[in-house]
C-alpha cells in the first residue's frame, strides 16, 4: 500500500504565515511536481497532443488559402467552370475534414493525460487529508473540505490545458498568419489583430482583477453554505434533539442569500468582460478589414485575397474568444 505523505501539499511555514494567495511561480511548481508525466506513454501522449496542435494549425492556414484559390477561379472568365474547380473545392472541404479530425485526436489524447493528473492530484490529496492530525480531523469542517476538493482538483486540469494547449496554440497561429499577412503584401493588417489581440488581454485583465474578489467571496460564501448542509444533515439527530429545525433553516438562508448577492455581482462583471472582449476583437477586426478594402479596391489584392484574410481574422480572434472562456473555466477553482 502507498504510505501516505509525510509533509503537507504546502510548504508548513508558508500555509501559516501566508496572508495573500500564491503567485503564478508557485502555482506552476505546484502544477509540475503533481502533473509531470509519469510513465513512457504519458510522455509519449503529451508529445503527441503538442504535435497535433502544431498540425491542426497549419491545416487552418491553409484552408482559406484553398478558398482563395477557389474564388479566384470563379471570378476569372476563363476559370473553366465547376468541373474546373471540384479538385479544390474537395481539397477544401478535405482540409476540414483533417482539422477537425486532428482537433478530435487532440482532445482525445489529452482526455487521457488530464484525467491521470486529476486522479494522481485526487489521490494526492485524499492521502494529505488522512496524514492531517486528530486535532485537524476533530475540527474538521466537512462541507467546505469536500467544497475546495470539487472545485481545486476540477481547476487542476482546465488550467493546465489553457497553459499548454490554448496559448501556445492562439501565438503559433498568430505568427503563421502574420507571415502570410506578409507574404501578400500587407503586414499592416497583422499590426490591427496584434493590437486587438493587446486591447482584448489588457481588458481582460483588467476586469479580471476585479472578478478575482468576487470570485474569492463567491467561493467562501459556498464554502460556508456547504458546509452548513453537510454538517447539518451530519449532526441529524442533534438538530432534532434541541429542535433547531428552524434555526438551522434561517442560518442556511441567510447563507444563500449572500451567496446570491454575489454571484449577481459576478454575473454582471462576467456581462462587462464579455462586451469589451467583443468590442476589442471588433476593433481589431475592423482595422484588418479596412486595410484589406484598400488594398483591394486600389488592385493590390485580388477577391480572393480579400476572403482569405477575412477569414484568417475571424480565426485569428476565435482562439481568443475560446482562451478567456477557458479561463474562466479554470479560475472557477478556489482563489
Amino acid at each position: 500500500m502507498k504510505p501516505a505523505l509525510k509533509e503537507p501539499l504546502l510548504p508548513v511555514k508558508e500555509a501559516q504565515h501566508q496572508e495573500t494567495p500564491p503567485g503564478w511561480r508557485h502555482t506552476l511548481e505546484l502544477l509540475w511536481k503533481y502533473s509531470r508525466p509519469r510513465s513512457f506513454a504519458e510522455s509519449w501522449l503529451c508529445a503527441l497532443v503538442l504535435l497535433l496542435v502544431v498540425v491542426s494549425k497549419i491545416l487552418n492556414i491553409l484552408s482559406p488559402m484553398v478558398l482563395r484559390r477557389i474564388v479566384d477561379m470563379l471570378s476569372s472568365p476563363d476559370s473553366g467552370g465547376v468541373a474546373a474547380t471540384l479538385p479544390v473545392v474537395l481539397l477544401f472541404c478535405g482540409l476540414k475534414v483533417a482539422t477537425d479530425g486532428c482537433v478530435q485526436l487532440q482532445s482525445a489524447c489529452w482526455g487521457r493525460v488530464s484525467y491521470g493528473i486529476t486522479q494522481r492530484v485526487s489521490l494526492s490529496l485524499f492521502e494529505h487529508l488522512h496524514a492531517l492530525s486528530l486535532r485537524w480531523h476533530l475540527n474538521r469542517k466537512t462541507g467546505e473540505v469536500l467544497t475546495v476538493m470539487s472545485q481545486g482538483v476540477s481547476g487542476v486540469s482546465a488550467l493546465i490545458q489553457v497553459l499548454t494547449c490554448s496559448i501556445s496554440a492562439t501565438v503559433l497561429e498568430l505568427l503563421l498568419t502574420s507571415a502570410v499577412f506578409a507574404k501578400v503584401g500587407v503586414p499592416a493588417i497583422s499590426l490591427c489583430v496584434i493590437g486587438g489581440a493587446v486591447l482584448y488581454t489588457i481588458w481582460t485583465l483588467v476586469i479580471t482583477r476585479m472578478r478575482t474578489e468576487q470570485r474569492r467571496k463567491m467561493n467562501a460564501a459556498q464554502k460556508r453554505a456547504q458546509e452548513c448542509v453537510v454538517d447539518s444533515l451530519l449532526n441529524f439527530e442533534t438538530v432534532k434533539l434541541f429542535a433547531c429545525e428552524q434555526a438551522e433553516a434561517a442560518r442556511y438562508a441567510g447563507l444563500t442569500s449572500e451567496y446570491k448577492e454575489l454571484q449577481r455581482a459576478a454575473q454582471d462583471s462576467l456581462s462587462l468582460l464579455n462586451w469589451g472582449q467583443t468590442v476589442a476583437m471588433q476593433l481589431g477586426m475592423a482595422g484588418g478589414l479596412l486595410v484589406a478594402c484598400a488594398s483591394t479596391a486600389s488592385g493590390e489584392m485580388s477577391v480572393g485575397d480579400f476572403v482569405m484574410i477575412q477569414l484568417f481574422i475571424t480565426q485569428l480572434f476565435r482562439p481568443l474568444s475560446n482562451l478567456g472562456g477557458n479561463y474562466r473555466q479554470a479560475s472557477r477553482g478556489p482563489l
